[in-house]
């Protein structure tokens, strides 16, 4: 028997055994269609008996809502036994295609992917929050024709880093790690409250892992020179990008422009044309 789920009259889950696209840090997402227009939405389901997580993750989407990089937010509520979220489809996920290129992407496609996670993160960051959860997994391309679009979905641990007088929160210690561990910061991972600066070291981690197709270790982490000794053909500019993150005060307003000119520069020394090309584009040309 088929096991379909229509919420708002509208968004339709054909089959809840077969269509589903993804998991995210709490609920299931299922590829639907909106019945009136025909469109492609996803559609994460939360059984309504639990933690109200899908609220949070709604209300972070309102307050981002018309940002480049971020899908639009569609219809959040509560139909019979489900919390559910829509936004728009898209495409594979960052880590998905990485496996389909044999573990790495190619430089240029690391630069370029580094400039549009800089671009975003700042974004958000402008707006008083904190992602929390940045992996490969939580990066996806558009559809189709689309697919040099770069989005970045998954709010369900991201929080304001603002507190109710306006002010940077504090500082506190022996916290429980939220996220993806093997892309958290060293901070949070020692149990430190998260802040900009651990955001922009995972995206230094998500930038190495696809160049060299693994993780720094512990040790190249804490002492990211030792990485560059291990992986010498490594560009010293990743260096650069980490010793800048793992410097970063807590409170710290990043430097957005500094880490934005590390790639640019390697991407001209490198003397790659244009910063909107990817691996999977020439593939599909």
């Amino acid at each position: 028997m088929v096991l379909s789920l229509v919420v708002e009259k509208k968004y339709i889950i054909a089959d809840l055994s077969k269509d589903l696209i993804g998991k995210g840090s709490f609920g299931n997402v299922y590829a639907g269609k909106n019945s009136n227009t025909g469109d492609e939405v996803a559609i994460k389901l939360e059984k309504s008996g639990e933690d109200t997580l899908l609220k949070h993750e709604a209300q972070i989407y309102a307050v981002l809502n018309g940002m480049s990089g971020i899908p639009p937010l569609r219809s959040y509520g509560m139909d019979g036994d489900y919390n559910y979220l829509v936004t728009d489809k898209l495409g594979p996920s960052l880590g998905s295609l990485l496996d389909d290129y044999g573990g790495t992407f190619s430089l240029m496609t690391v630069i370029n992917l580094g400039l549009r996670m800089l671009k975003y993160i700042e974004g958000i960051h402008e707006k008083g929050i904190i992602h929390r959860d940045i992996k490969p997994d939580n990066f996806l391309i558009g559809l189709g024709p689309n697919n040099h679009n770069l989005y970045l979905i998954d709010f369900g641990f991201s929080k304001s880093f603002i507190d109710s007088s306006g002010n940077h929160e504090e500082i506190q210690y022996n916290r429980q790690m939220l996220g993806t561990e093997n892309f958290a910061s060293i901070a949070v991972k020692n149990g430190v409250t998260p802040s900009r600066r651990d955001d922009l070291e995972s995206i230094g981690y998500v930038l190495i892992y696809f160049l060299i197709g693994t993780l720094p270790s512990k040790e190249h982490c804490v002492n990211p020179r030792l990485l560059w000794e291990t992986h010498s053909d490594l560009p010293g500019e990743f260096l650069l990008f980490m010793n800048y993150c793992r410097n970063l005060d807590f409170y710290s307003v990043p430097n957005y422009n500094y880490l934005r000119n590390l790639l640019f520069n390697l991407h001209k020394l490198s003397k790659f044309n244009g910063i909107n090309s990817f691996d999977w584009e020439q593939t599909s040309s």
